[in-house]
This record gives C-alpha cells, structure tokens and sequence, in this order.
C-alpha cells in the first residue's frame, strides 16, 4: 500500500470498510521517510488515528538513530504518542557509543516549543528502569529524559556506576551535551563511593 507520506507492506491482512479498521500480517511493515515500524500483526484505526503493533515489535528511527524493541505498540497519531511494553529495550547510537536502556514501559512524545517549530521529543521510562555506556551505567525506578534541554531524571533509589565510582541520592539529574555528560545533580542523602586500588 503506497501513499505520498508512507508505504506499507503485508502478505496477508483485511480492511473493514465500514469501521475503517485495518489488519496487516506476516512479515508486515509500516515505513516513511524517517521511521520504519514492523512486527507479526499491525492493526490501524483510521477513524481514531491509533495503531497497534503486536508481537516481535521493532521501530527504526533513522532520524535519531535508534531502535525501539518489545511485545506491544501503541501508537496515538494525533498526539505524537508513542508507548511500548513487554521487554521494552531502546538502543540509541552515537559515532563512540551505543546506549542500551530497557523498562517495563517506554513511552515517546513530541513537543513542540512556543518559541520553536521543531518538535522535541520527550521520553518516559517506567519501573525496573536499567542503562549501559561503556562509560557509565544506572538504574532507577522511572526515568524521563527530554532532547529540549538534554537532561536525563532518575527517580526513586537511582544509582549510577562510572569507573570506580557508585553514586546514589533520591533524585538525580544529568545535563548532557552532544552526547557526552556535562554535569550531574545528586539532591538529598546524596552519597559516592569510589574503589582505591590497595596497592596504591
């Protein structure tokens, strides 16, 4: 099925034209110029604007360059919503590093800024929240990070590693720039603890 914005492919499905409802299967895929979506069934709302991938779900973002995995898709066309479940797992590559970051729920949405035109996307991870750089790891209860002002926010017993050291506090904030770390906020009971080489 091609239309101007988006081109989708399915070796077996059916539309209803009466509840405008549509259902793709096996070996289906949904993609546009930024984004390809696929997994074992895809079903399309057109009257609601909602679409529900199920199964082995996979959305390519070559855009941001990452990847988006899991069971469950729902997707909210009209509020630039995204929400995945089941093994949620999103990887994100960078020219040095990949960073590997799964929950029980991701959800994805698009703002776009009074002042700006360009949306800006903002992520919320939910429960049993864990990452991976070569440089630093963490987990955390919920995290939410937002590409307006590049900061990650880790709630409820976040803990981060890096090198030698293992950082803890109620609520920790990190400023990124182009990828790297440019600051760190550790507000209350905030504690370090860093490994001395006992040779040294």
């Amino acid at each position: 099925i091609k239309s101007k914005d988006s081109f989708i492919y399915c070796e077996n499905g059916w539309h209803d034209s009466q509840s405008n409802i549509s259902r793709f299967g096996k070996n289906a895929y949904m993609e546009n110029e930024k984004q390809k979506l696929k997994g074992d069934s895809i079903i399309y709302d057109r009257n609601l604007s909602i679409g529900r991938v199920m199964g082995n779900v996979s959305v390519v973002d070559t855009a941001e360059d990452l990847v988006i995995n899991g069971n469950l898709l729902i997707h909210y066309e009209k509020d630039s919503i995204s929400i995945v479940t089941g093994k949620a797992m999103l990887t994100q590559f960078d020219e040095t590093d990949t960073l590997y970051l799964h929950a029980d729920t991701l959800l994805v949405k698009y703002d776009s800024l009074k002042l700006d035109t360009v949306k800006k996307r903002v992520m919320f991870a939910y429960h049993h929240v864990k990452f991976f750089k070569t440089d630093m790891q963490g987990k955390c209860d919920s995290l939410v990070f937002s590409d307006a002002d590049s900061t990650i926010k880790m709630y409820r017993k976040p803990v981060i590693w890096s090198n030698e050291n293992q950082m803890t506090a109620d609520y920790i904030q990190i400023t990124t720039y182009s990828g790297k770390v440019e600051s760190m906020l550790f507000d209350k009971n905030a504690f370090i603890i860093s490994e001395v080489d006992p040779d040294s």
